[in-house]
């Protein structure tokens, strides 16, 4: 399938952060492409909010679906982009051309922080903005998963043996013996 401006088309999103090995289903508009690189307007449902993205275009060797790789985003990372069919064609090419405008406005501080020798000034802000929101939620998620497993640990007290433990878990049978105690005092102190 060869790519055409101004074409709606089913997106697949693939290797999106904590999401390791699943694929988001999503809609893309081509706003523009030299048939190298391509910029999309991204939404995973239309009328939803929309992110911009450009990267590198090739086609997948085995069905000739086009891939958007080496991806600079607003929004979601996705590792890659693949177009799988096309929805429908606008045929209003001012419109594509404004939202192209707006998708380069956008991704500009993106871009400029992607390049790793550029000085950087105001410009870059948003792109600084995003990357701090992506290490909080990083840690909230990282939180939240630890929180999980010490509890499952906790859970299993003493009723597995540690050595299948610390060859599931990679923690050292210190820790695993310090949080299945902490579990057998925790139901002993509901349990009175």
């Amino acid at each position: 399938m060869t790519p055409t401006v101004g074409t709606l088309y089913d997106t697949q999103l693939h290797g999106l952060p904590g999401l390791d090995g699943w694929t988001l289903a999503a809609f893309s508009t081509l706003l523009d492409t030299d048939g190298r690189t391509a910029l999309l307007s991204v939404r995973s449902r239309p009328g939803q909010d929309q992110f911009f993205a450009t990267g590198t275009l090739t086609q997948l060797p085995r069905d000739d679906r086009p891939v958007i790789t080496g991806l600079i985003t607003t929004g979601l990372r996705p590792t890659r982009i693949v177009l799988t069919s096309t929805v429908s064609t606008f045929s209003n090419p001012d419109a594509v051309a404004r939202a192209a405008s707006t998708a380069l406005h956008a991704l500009a501080p993106h871009i400029a922080a992607a390049r790793p020798d550029e000085p950087l000034g105001v410009e870059a802000v948003p792109a600084l903005e995003r990357e701090i929101a992506d290490a909080v939620l990083h840690r909230e998620l990282a939180d939240t998963a630890l929180n999980a497993r010490n509890t499952l640990l906790q859970r299993i007290g003493n009723r597995v043996q540690p050595a299948v433990l610390v060859a599931r878990t990679g923690l050292s049978k210190a820790s695993i013996s310090a949080l299945t105690r902490s579990g057998d005092a925790g139901a002993a102190t509901r349990s009175a």
